[in-house]
């Protein structure tokens, strides 16, 4: 059978319970909340930018460091901290004002010794605190809003961080070696092991580029290069062997956009390089507008895609130049002699007119 002093310390018991669940609770979603965006940037930066081993390193370190802060003053400090019965009735009768310590009274007495069951006023002042305690909400006690707004956001966040990881695993897949090889730099090649070629390059638009692994010695491992053009997904093939099985190459055929590659074999990876690319300018598409002379009467014609211009003398020609690269300027020339400068009409957009004479 259950005594009021079994009431009292239950109920005690129940906050205490409550209340180490909570700072579990709220130190996780602080740490999750912490850790969800660091790991973000992290892959969004080594996506878009070649980060140095020691600039990796720094970065993981700090973070470490500020999880490791966070575990121990958010959860294991709190968790450790004792909190006596009668603190905790003190807490309690601080949040339900109307218990008229009795709670905290009750907890006193039950820490005495001695004939304390045959007291009957003590009996009485333990039982009154019971009945008391019977009407104690323990959400009022031990709130949990803040908790559950942090525990919700944080699970949250991190739901969808994980989901995005699952989604564009294979693009991310090359960026998060990066995080191994950053703890434990010595398995990154060196030059006096391996070289690759052509290591950081500029090529036109459109080339093929031969990766080559050149090794110090002969050897029969695999070796995989990795490569990702623009913003695709991390693609990863086997390097062919050569026959002094010092040589293993791999060809990068017509090349369309800013390149990411790097070779790995078992649990080395060299460097990550790139390539980029230029364009030189062409002229891709011109497009005519005729404006005849007012006698005339006709209307306005246009020709899309050509660079054959017949009509009428004293017709004005627009001319509407679309062209590849990255040009910054032009002008028409007419018979190797005449030099017409074209106008900007957007980016890699240009646009001339001239009248039709005699030829």
């Amino acid at each position: 059978m259950k005594t009021p002093s079994k009431d009292v310390r239950g109920l005690i018991r129940d906050v205490k319970r409550r209340w180490k669940l909570r700072i579990l609770r709220q130190g996780l979603s602080v740490v999750i909340l912490t850790f969800v965006p660091f790991a973000a940037v992290y892959l969004l930066l080594s996506s878009d930018f070649e980060l140095s081993l020691l600039l990796q390193s720094i970065a993981i370190t700090v973070m470490a460091v500020i999880l490791l802060i966070e575990i121990v003053q958010l959860i294991v400090r709190p968790l450790l901290k004792s909190f006596s019965d009668r603190k905790i009735a003190l807490f309690i009768e601080e949040k339900i004002p109307e218990l008229e310590d009795r709670v905290n009274s009750a907890a006193e007495v039950n820490n005495l010794s001695g004939d304390r069951e045959k007291n009957i006023l003590i009996d009485k002042l333990i039982d009154d605190a019971k009945k008391k305690i019977k009407s104690v909400q323990l959400s009022t006690v031990v709130g949990r809003k803040k908790e559950k707004l942090l525990s919700y956001i944080a699970y949250g966040l991190l739901a969808a961080f994980i989901l995005l990881v699952f989604i564009f695993s294979d693009d991310i897949g090359g960026l998060t070696s990066n995080i191994q090889f950053s703890l434990n730099p010595k398995t990154h090649f060196g030059q006096e092991i391996i070289e690759i070629v052509p290591g950081d390059i500029q090529i036109e638009k459109g080339e093929s580029v031969d990766v080559v692994a050149e090794l110090k010695s002969a050897s029969d491992d695999d070796f995989i290069l990795h490569f990702k053009a623009g913003e695709d997904i991390w693609q990863k093939e086997s390097m062919a062997k050569g026959l002094d099985r010092r040589t293993f190459m791999y060809r990068l055929m017509s090349i369309q956009e800013p390149t990411t590659y790097y070779v790995e074999h078992d649990d080395m990876r060299s460097r990550v390089f790139r390539i980029s690319i230029y364009e030189f300018p062409k002229v891709a598409q011109i497009d005519l507008k005729y404006s005849y002379p007012a006698y005339t009467g006709l209307p306005v014609r246009y020709e899309e895609n050509t660079g054959n211009i017949r009509g009428l003398q004293g017709s004005e020609v627009t001319l509407t130049i679309e062209t590849t690269g990255a040009a910054v300027k032009g002008e028409l020339v007419i018979n190797d002699a005449q030099r017409i400068p074209l106008k900007t009409a957007g980016k890699g957009v240009f646009q001339g007119s001239l009248t039709l004479r005699d030829p």
